[in-house]
């Protein structure tokens, strides 16, 4: 059974265009299988993702029609490339590869895959991403159909391609996206990231109410650390705050950590008693206190503030933030490490 040309043609065209578009990773790789799946006139489709380790397959999507073990978008379906010999030349050598159930020089880790699957044929060719295999694209046929031919082999050549560039469009997308709300130094989100996410904690359902608490924090005598100990000193105590406050605050659902300054952090936390915020940021202002006791002037200054949402003439986010900012500025004006709790907003 041969791929018709014309429709072959149409379809990589279809595909070449679909995946041009904005589109994240899974849709992305549903997009291509469902269209694999006709211009082949397959069985099934599967295309799977090489781990980091790059000893292992994850498959991601499989669409068409499929074994019982197998599931549209799997949660945990893997093959071992030392367990599965075909699989893994094809990642190695990254040549398309052709197997039938019953030919004499059918791997036998791949004729166990198909009979596993149910199935009497495969195609199976890696996915390169930016001169690097990324993954694997496997298609079926049934038992009593024509295996694949060479113009299944053009196919998939091309559009594996296809696939290829539109993963690497989407990565790099993905990772723009990434940088664009997220600092580059701690990996929290930046000032444009915390804008979005106040934004969300403050859209209230009708009916509904919230508690959001803010903690404005600074590190004081970063200045000194820069100047008498090098950039890359300050750097670590920046980045050392910003794992502390995902340990402290990161386990509360909803909760918001960005790094809006050189020296300074916001973090917004939603239904949380304001109490039990303060007690955690004095927490970790003693802490911080004795781990940089070597850098006598390092420390932390905190401002807190917090607000009840209801929907009804509601305090913005900029009012909230402004208040834990003025309540900051209160603490740093004691110079030592102390946390100010703001009394304009607490509900």
């Amino acid at each position: 059974m041969k791929v018709d040309q014309v429709f072959g043609l149409r379809s990589l065209g279809t595909l070449a265009r679909a995946l041009s578009t904005s589109l994240a990773l899974l849709p992305l790789l549903e997009t291509a299988a469902e269209e694999a799946l006709l211009a082949l006139r397959a069985a099934s489709v599967s295309i799977g993702r090489l781990e980091p380790e790059g000893d292992v397959l994850r498959v991601l999507v499989n669409v068409g029609d499929l074994a019982l073990t197998e599931a549209r978008f799997p949660v945990d379906e893997t093959y071992a490339l030392a367990q599965w010999g075909a699989t893994r030349q094809v990642m190695t050598d990254g040549v398309t590869r052709t197997s039938c159930l019953g030919d004499s020089d059918c791997d036998p880790t791949e004729a166990e895959l198909l009979m596993m699957l149910g199935k009497g044929s495969s195609v199976a060719a890696a996915i390169v991403v930016d001169g690097t295999v990324w993954g694997e694209f496997y298609a079926t046929r049934h038992t009593g159909q024509d295996p694949f031919a060479e113009g299944a082999v053009d196919y998939v050549d091309v559009l594996t391609a296809i696939v290829g560039a539109a993963i690497a469009r989407s990565v790099r997308e993905t990772e723009l996206a990434y940088l664009a709300n997220h600092d580059a130094l701690t990996g929290v989100l930046n000032r444009r990231g915390l804008d979005h996410a106040a934004r969300r904690l403050f859209d209230i359902p009708g009916g509904m109410s919230r508690t959001v608490t803010s903690l404005g924090l600074d590190v004081n005598g970063l200045k000194q650390v820069n100047d008498q100990h090098g950039h890359a000193r300050g750097d670590e105590l920046l980045s050392e705050l910003a794992l502390s406050l995902q340990d402290a605050f990161g386990s509360f659902p909803g909760s918001v950590i960005a790094r809006v300054g050189g020296d300074e952090f916001t973090v917004l936390i939603p239904d949380l008693d304001p109490s039990v915020a303060t007690e955690i940021v004095e927490t970790l202002c003693r802490q911080k206190d004795e781990s940089w006791s070597f850098e006598p002037s390092a420390g932390i200054s905190a401002g807190v503030s917090s607000t009840l949402l209801t929907g009804r003439g509601d305090a913005t986010p900029s009012d909230l933030l402004a208040a834990a900012d003025r309540a900051l500025y209160l603490a740093k004006q004691m110079r030592s490490s102390v946390v100010v709790v703001s009394d304009e907003l607490i509900a």
